[in-house]
């Protein structure tokens, strides 16, 4: 059995969470002293060796961080006889960085789909130098050359960006343009790397190969977005650079003017930011969980800020917005019978592979229509295709095909076409995430203030003796549950208001 790295994480969490859990137990039996405490010890080397090394080498890189803090003070504490509160620290430290961990999973599986999507190899025309005859020879897609002619067949991955010289195709673009609907290319068209051909042939004379290619430098784009870090994530590292010395310096000091050892590693302990620690993720992870609810994918936290801060949306569409799943919504018989143009269609459309011509059978099939029986077949590629069927020869295709066959459209057909709408998606989504998002980021800052203050407030209450080690403890771990509970309240769906009127035809008018 093979263990993923989100398995690992887990059970690193889930090891010290059973130590702590059998350590209560221990307690509330009635269990001897050292029994509790050996439980607790256990729980926080385990938890904390791993904080230690990352304090380390941070520290090597001259780096005072949040993980040195926790350190310290889990020693601290341990030094004194708190097993619990070491256990304690260090756990929450685990969990908020397993969280974290969530937020980026989606983002992580983002690039994983991309580079299963990338090309392997690729058919070029080459040059036999012992026949002189040049015929095709299947290579790493790498190692194409910029000039060179590449063979794309049905169900290959374009591997190169190029131009069409011969042939014609249908592309699955989404990869890369996220337009669901496949794109038909011929003679002269530009196709991209990382295109799949769902039907037809064509040969591409490659213009950017290896490295070059777009799909190729999208997959680093994304890469190095998995490396950008949150705002809060980057607030809270600039925080510890400056709160991890002074609270270490405070408890120096504590030393130094009251000689109180105890006093100065309470103040470590209660000064570890628990709540910090989890205030971001925590939100992040219920926010997307309610996304994903809603039907809305979010890549990961960084785009959440993104998304909230968003007042204007742009759609660089060609003047609908689709679902991706064509679908028939109206016919127009100008005078013919509607069953006999439904039947007349799907004789035509019987052999074709193109996404249209599923709609068409699929929309006579819901009606009980069969359609004609046809015995003969043309197909134009990026045209359409033509039938006959008893007496009749049928076309079916765009405005090219019918006027390269000699159908002329008078004002009925043109105005019919003018009319014409096609209803996309709906835009409920949108403003969806955008509200979902900023309600998000008030979580979050509600958090970080909730944290901070409750630290404040603590350290203050320590340094003037009101308040001790267990009263601070207390108070630490609730302003800790506070802030998860806070996060989770998220996951509660919020009702959202009816569009205004003005706002509906605003989105009638984009997607028509």
């Amino acid at each position: 059995m093979r263990w993923s790295q989100a398995d690992r994480d887990l059970l690193q969490l889930l090891v010290p969470a059973g130590l702590i859990l059998a350590g209560w137990t221990l307690r509330w039996a009635s269990a001897p002293a050292f029994a509790h405490t050996l439980a607790m010890t256990a729980a926080a080397v385990y938890a904390g060796v791993p904080i230690g090394k990352e304090a380390w080498t941070r520290l090597r890189h001259k780096q005072f961080s949040i993980p040195l803090l926790i350190t310290v003070a889990s020693i601290g504490a341990l030094s004194i006889g708190e097993a619990w509160e070491a256990a304690a620290v260090t756990f929450l430290y685990r969990f908020g960085g397993w969280l974290e961990n969530l937020t980026l999973h989606r983002t992580r599986a983002a690039l994983r789909d991309l580079l299963d999507l990338r090309p392997v190899t690729a058919w070029v025309r080459r040059r036999d130098p012992a026949s002189g005859t040049a015929d095709w020879e299947e290579i790493p897609a790498d190692q194409v050359q910029v000039g060179e002619t590449v063979l794309v067949r049905p169900g290959d991955r374009v591997p190169v960006d190029g131009t069409v010289v011969a042939g014609w195709a249908v592309l699955d673009t989404a990869a890369l343009t996220g337009e669901p609907l496949p794109k038909e290319v011929s003679v002269g068209d530009k196709v991209w790397s990382g295109s799949i051909s769902q039907a037809g042939s064509i040969e591409v004379a490659a213009k950017r190969v290896a490295a070059d290619t777009i799909f190729n430098r999208l997959i680093r784009l994304v890469a190095q977005a998995q490396n950008d870090k949150p705002r809060v994530q980057r607030f809270l590292d600039r925080f510890a650079q400056w709160y991890t010395p002074a609270v270490l310096l405070a408890s120096a000091g504590v030393v130094a003017w009251t000689g109180d050892l105890e006093l100065a590693l309470t103040l470590l302990v209660i000064a570890c930011p628990g709540a910090l620690v989890v205030a971001a993720p925590v939100a992040v992870v219920a926010g997307l969980g309610q996304a994903a609810r809603q039907g809305i994918l979010i890549k990961g936290g960084e785009r959440l800020e993104l998304v909230a801060r968003v007042d204007a949306v742009a759609f660089d569409k060609t003047g609908t917005l689709t679902k991706g799943a064509p679908a028939v919504s109206s016919i127009e018989g100008f005078g013919a019978n509607i069953g006999d143009v439904i039947a007349w269609a799907m004789a035509a459309e019987e052999r074709s592979e193109h996404h249209l011509a599923a709609a068409i059978l699929e929309f006579g099939r819901k009606l009980g229509v069969k359609p004609m029986a046809a015995h003969t077949w043309h197909f134009y590629p990026g045209r359409g295709v033509a039938a006959t069927a008893g007496q009749a020869r049928v076309l079916v295709g765009n405005r090219r095909l019918m006027e390269e066959n000699g159908v002329l459209f008078d004002r009925p057909h043109e105005q019919a076409l003018a009319e014409r709408t096609d209803a996309g998606e709906a835009l409920d989504k949108v403003p969806a995430a955008i509200e979902l998002s900023r309600r998000i980021s008030r979580v979050i800052k509600a958090n970080v203030t909730i944290a901070v203050a409750t630290v404040l407030l603590l350290l203050a209450g320590v340094v003037t003796r009101h308040v001790g080690l267990g009263l601070g403890m207390l108070v630490h771990e609730a302003s800790i549950l506070l802030v998860i509970a806070n996060g989770m309240r998220l996951l509660r769906p919020v009702k959202r208001p009816a569009a205004s009127p003005a706002a509906a035809r605003l989105a009638k008018e984009v997607v028509s």
